[in-house]
């Protein structure tokens, strides 16, 4: 009986902070710093890949034809996007520019002009400018951190991003009840007979997503010491059992994709998939290739030393494996000849935050894994 009313106390106590967490974050809507309007406008010294860039940062999905708003495509010279806000909102703008110009001397190619030809809005024709999304610049985190967020629904974070997360972080997010036992006592054995170089861990996504929500400060402080502390691990054991029944596995694995520490940049902490997108390859995350998706998910493991910022060939070698690993999870064959979007990424070098990716490239079908599975 005692047992019996230890456990209601301790369940109910924990249900009670995990419905109001959970409450906070459904509800929870973040201050946004907004710059103007973008404006394009005929003869503006605006290139392809700028403008391609600029929509990517305002949360465009590039795709094969535009048909819902916030959608863009790209052809020969030509832009096609369906702005959600403005004066052509829910309409199809087109972009031209000019093609580049060559000459008989391959050497020396001509210098082509960089600038939009012309612009067309569907239904009012040709027009001088047009005015689409208002960018956010940042979100100001009420803790008083200095924070890089992006919120995502589930439904808009691409199905290969979310299989690489789990193909690394928990293969049996599915199937277990908030812990995994089997990697827990292996995990305890290794860790209790010395034979690892430091304390391992065996979290399952809705274990890391416990500690991140309710015990981050205990757990700052035992990497700074160099230790783990088996009470604090029983907690967030019995937290991630009651979060599992106070919520969906949906809503789990969409808090965890928007809230997972990523790495710095600068004096800011970047949190989520969506941030790692923008900040790491300069995309929307809708727009992430595989081998985009798959780095993102190596470097939750180890941010400070699997960032690309940090160490480029490690984060290489990760997203080959991670990728690798959630092919085969999935039943996937590797292909005989990879695609190469969906194969190659191009990340934003460190000293730069404002143009597009022209350097730093990497191929996934290239690297080799440099860490065990």
């Amino acid at each position: 009986m005692v047992a019996a009313g230890a456990a209601f106390y301790v369940y109910t106590t924990f249900a009670a902070l995990i419905d109001e967490r959970l409450h906070g974050e459904r509800e929870r809507s973040l201050p946004r710093v907004h710059a103007r309007p973008v404006e394009l406008r005929r003869g503006q010294a605006l290139s392809l890949p700028d403008l391609v860039a600029r929509l990517n940062d305002l949360g465009y999905s590039q795709k094969e034809r535009v048909e819902r708003a916030g959608e863009f495509a790209v052809g020969r010279d030509l832009v096609e996007l369906r702005p959600r806000s403005g004066e052509a909102s829910g309409r199809i703008v087109r972009a031209t520019f000019t093609p580049p110009r060559t000459t008989s001397d391959k050497a020396k190619p001509a210098p082509s002009p960089v600038g939009i030809k012309g612009l067309e809005v569907d239904g009012s024709g040709a027009r001088e400018s047009v005015q689409i999304d208002t960018p956010v610049l940042t979100a100001l985190m009420s803790t008083g951190t200095r924070q890089k967020r992006r919120h995502m629904p589930l439904s808009a974070i691409p199905t290969h991003v979310q299989r690489a997360v789990l193909a690394i972080e928990d293969q049996s997010f599915y199937s277990h009840p908030g812990i995994n036992p089997f990697p827990v006592l292996a995990t305890l054995a290794t860790n209790m007979l010395g034979l690892g170089d430091r304390p391992l861990g065996s979290s399952t996504i809705t274990q890391q997503l416990s500690r991140m929500f309710f015990l981050s400060d205990e757990f700052n402080q035992e990497l700074r010491r160099g230790e783990r502390s088996y009470w604090r691990k029983a907690r967030e054991g019995v937290m991630s059992l009651v979060l599992e029944r106070r919520t969906s596995k949906a809503e789990i694995l969409e808090l965890y994709l928007n809230d997972v520490y990523l790495g710095q940049r600068g004096s800011f902490a970047i949190h989520g998939v969506a941030e790692a997108a923008r900040l790491f390859f300069g995309k929307d995350v809708s727009n992430l290739t595989i081998a985009e998706g798959a780095l993102i998910a190596g470097v939750i493991q180890s941010p400070d030393s699997r960032s690309p910022f940090t160490n480029a060939a490690r984060a290489s070698s990760d997203a080959t494996w991670s990728s690798a690993r959630w092919r085969t999870k999935s039943g996937l064959r590797r292909p005989r000849r990879p695609a190469p979007r969906a194969n190659r990424c191009r990340w934003w070098p460190a000293r730069s935050t404002t143009k597009p990716p022209t350097s730093s490239t990497w191929s996934a079908s290239r690297s080799t894994p440099a860490f065990r599975g």
